[in-house]
């Protein structure tokens, strides 16, 4: 039988290797892991799976019983494989390690559970991204904002409704006659603002006491404190 005779059947062979495969030089394919784990091949097996061609597929099996364990297809060049189910179907984890499968048609993009981050990665294991049309956070009210690389939900902001009579205000009084009442926001930052309101007018009328901006606590200081003040603080 002539070379072009057996094309098609050359052209249609699944090629399928396991860690028993005979190589070229009589020694045993050897490897018996997650093909994806192979970034830097040392061995001849581990360059040949390497370097093998999309639709390769790669039997992982029980070293005690010799039965197949886990299946992979190569997907993608130049080492993107993905795990094969019972019924030769894509299994949406993608690997073993803790990853989520986005896409497995296009390249197998997965989100990458690492150190409690997730952090998005290509079917090759380089960084990748994903692009969203909108972001919706339960019932969040406010904005959100990027700080040295993390994005925070901030509420818009604040608002502290004092009768400077309650018991349980955290207020210090001053030799000078002058009183500080303590308004926690827990914001995690100075950059905010903050309006006080004297509330004893049928409308709020804007006041002007001296105020201590801090992370997580302001401190607004009356010579004369009126009998109810309201403190709006708005992040930014």
């Amino acid at each position: 039988m002539s070379l072009s005779e057996i094309q098609f059947e050359i052209q249609r062979r699944v090629i399928l290797f396991r860690p028993t495969t005979t190589m070229p030089d009589g020694s045993q394919l050897g490897f018996n892991g997650d093909p994806n784990d192979i970034t830097s091949p040392s061995t001849p097996g581990e360059t040949l799976l390497y370097a093998s061609p999309r639709n390769t597929r790669f039997s992982q099996i029980d070293p005690s019983t010799g039965d197949v364990e886990q299946e992979w297809f190569k997907k993608a060049l130049p080492n993107g494989w993905v795990k094969l189910t019972s019924d030769a179907e894509f299994d949406p984890s993608g690997t073993p390690s803790p990853t989520w499968q986005l896409n497995n048609t296009a390249e197998g993009v997965v989100l990458e559970d690492e150190n409690g981050n997730l952090v998005v990665r290509t079917h090759d294991g380089s960084l990748g991204y994903v692009t969203l049309e909108g972001i919706k956070i339960s019932d969040l009210t406010g904005y959100l904002k990027a700080v040295d690389g993390s994005v925070y939900a901030n509420e818009i902001g604040y608002a502290f409704d004092f009768d400077p009579n309650d018991p349980e205000l955290v207020i210090t009084t001053h030799p000078d006659g002058s009183i500080t009442f303590e308004a926690p926001h827990n914001l995690g930052t100075e950059n905010h603002l903050v309006s006080v309101y004297d509330m004893s007018y049928a409308k709020p009328k804007t006041i002007y006491p001296d105020v201590q901006i801090n992370e997580n606590i302001d401190e607004i200081t009356f010579s004369s404190v009126p009998t109810e003040f309201r403190v709006v603080i708005i992040s930014f």
